[in-house]
């Protein structure tokens, strides 16, 4: 999942991601510190997923939050995994 985050703040901050994956679910972003200035106040994130299990299952729900020491950003993140090629034995 790729996405932008738009700084409204003072000129100069870092913000730093942490992310509580949902269950069953490893999560990282990309990249993990944002900077902004007077001229950057748009820049782009990408969070990756990959599943600890090989099981289709339900929705999980963990989060992403963006953190400069003082200002935090949450995020959502809902999750479901989807196997392709699901066979079940019958």
């Amino acid at each position: 999942m790729s996405r932008t985050v738009t700084y409204v703040g003072p000129a100069l901050s870092k913000y730093r991601a942490r992310v509580e994956a949902p269950p069953g679910v490893d999560a990282t972003v990309s990249p993990s510190l944002q900077t902004f200035n007077s001229t950057v106040r748009k820049l782009p994130f990408k969070v990756t997923f990959q599943a600890k299990l090989k099981v289709q299952g339900r929705y999980t729900f963990g989060s992403l939050t963006w953190e400069d020491g003082t200002h935090t950003v949450r995020i959502p993140l809902v999750v479901r995994i989807i196997i392709s090629k699901f066979y079940v034995n019958a």
